[in-house]
């Protein structure tokens, strides 16, 4: 997991390329650092292909479509239509007016509320019931749902983008949904049983709410909206901050798949089987080149 797990690290807090350091000798000798290589190469390999889509892919090996389930074929490209739709959502969140003021015992249980939960654990972000891979945690079949309850209407929410919908999509344009639904969620659960029972079939319309897409909605008490609200414009937040730094994300991955001999600097991503990084390995073996050290950025074999 270390080879996963490290290069990763770098990618996303230092957005900086990654090498694989090893030696020809190494490499022909050690079934250690053989089986290194052939992971380095497929970790790789799929995420240049998740950061840039499958569009414009010259071969579709096995394992492509499962690749474009999740990344669609633009990724997370300047281009994508998924990409923009969350950075739209995320800007208008944050541009939104201040809450409607409401009284000190109100907002106070409100930060109540929201001390209370964990709000958009990454835990749940990764889950998905068994089935199509499309669809992350409360949006099976691309249908929004909470505590088991499908609200049709979440399907106007502006943070879902127009490819997507009930049985169409990739994973990365229901992520922004997943992600509230989950904070909405928290939230409720941490409401008492009878305020949960009431709030509960009201919720769907406040999100539309606080998105603009419907009108206020009555029955809420005040430090639940508020909450609600605050909720959101955390979720947005974060969004807002993981586009800032997708494309040096992207570059980096790039940059490493370059560097790995993946492809060339204006290539389309390669997907590799493994049977295609074995080859490739045993090829670096034979005719006498590896992956060389590349300071600080490079991970020892």
């Amino acid at each position: 997991m270390s080879l996963v797990i490290e290069p990763l690290s770098v990618l996303i807090s230092e957005a900086r390329p990654v090498r694989l350091s090893t030696s020809v000798e190494n490499l022909r000798q050690s079934a250690v650092v053989q089986e290194q290589y052939v992971i380095f190469q497929l970790f790789l390999s799929f995420l240049d292909t998740f950061f840039h889509g499958t569009g414009g892919m010259l071969n579709r090996p096995d394992g492509t479509d499962a690749v474009e389930a999740l990344a669609g074929p633009q990724g997370w490209r300047r281009s994508s239509e998924v990409r923009a739709c969350v950075e739209a959502w995320a800007r208008s969140q944050s541009l939104a007016g201040p809450q409607e003021a409401i009284a000190a015992e109100e907002q106070q249980e409100a930060q109540r509320l929201l001390s209370r939960v964990a709000l958009r654990d990454p835990a749940h972000v990764a889950k998905r019931t068994q089935g199509d891979a499309r669809f992350p945690y409360m949006c099976s079949g691309g249908r929004p749902k909470i505590g088991g309850a499908r609200l049709t209407r979440l399907s106007q929410l502006s943070c879902i983008p127009k490819s997507c919908g009930r049985d169409r999509g990739c994973r990365l344009g229901f992520l922004v949904l997943s992600d509230l639904l989950q904070t909405v969620y928290a939230l409720l659960e941490a409401l008492d049983p009878k305020l949960r029972a009431s709030v509960k079939p009201l919720i769907g319309d406040l999100l539309l709410e606080l998105d603009g897409k419907g009108p206020r909605v009555e029955g809420v008490p005040d430090a639940v909206r508020a909450a609600v609200a605050a909720a959101t414009a955390s979720c947005a937040r974060g969004w807002r901050e993981a586009a800032e730094r997708m494309d040096a994300w992207r570059e980096a991955v790039q940059q490493s798949a370059v560097l790995a001999g993946l492809r060339g600097a204006d290539d389309a991503p390669v997907l590799l089987t493994p049977l295609e990084a074995l080859r490739r390995m045993q090829r670096a073996a034979q005719e006498g080149f590896a992956v060389q050290v590349d300071e600080a950025a490079a991970l020892a074999a």
